[in-house]
């Protein structure tokens, strides 16, 4: 009985640490990406790529798929600067990785489409892009730039 109590005892005190340390990625988001809607430098998406590429995301309990957003965010804006391919594919795998957390993150939706777009995936910037009208009205559409979407991917 004692040693069964023991065990239970550590499992709890085990549990308790495991999830006291696992938090909402709202919470940690400025301190890992500092990323803002105002002109950020590229040293700030270089820093902030390190910073999440090397963050435990075990410790993440919810919304995760705003830390894969984030992350696609600064390779999105390094392919930006420096016009390597690799940064728009490692951005599509970050979308990717958000959509099951998520499947109707609009932003998401839209983001990977025209990253595809941009590589010239036609076939699966059409896809997502149909998720993306299904499920956004149409007063939230770039219609300037879903015509040049459309127009270039038939």
């Amino acid at each position: 009985m004692m040693k069964t109590m023991q065990l239970i005892i550590i499992f709890l005190l085990i549990n308790n640490l495991t999830s006291a340390q696992s938090q909402d990625y709202k919470l940690m988001r400025d301190s890992l990406s500092k990323l803002s809607c105002e002109p950020v430098d590229s040293a700030t998406f270089y820093q902030a790529k390190v910073n999440m590429e090397t963050f435990d995301t075990n410790l993440i309990s919810k919304s995760i798929q705003l830390y894969y957003r984030d992350l696609a965010w600064c390779y999105y804006r390094i392919y930006m600067k420096t016009e390597n391919l690799e940064y728009i594919k490692a951005a599509i795998g970050m979308f990717e990785k958000a959509l099951p957390h998520k499947s109707d993150y609009t932003a998401v939706l839209w983001d990977i489409s025209f990253c595809h777009y941009i590589l010239g995936n036609c076939k699966e910037s059409k896809f997502y892009l149909k998720r993306y009208k299904k499920i956004t009205p149409k007063k939230y559409w770039d219609k300037t730039l879903l015509s040049q979407m459309l127009k270039k991917c038939k």
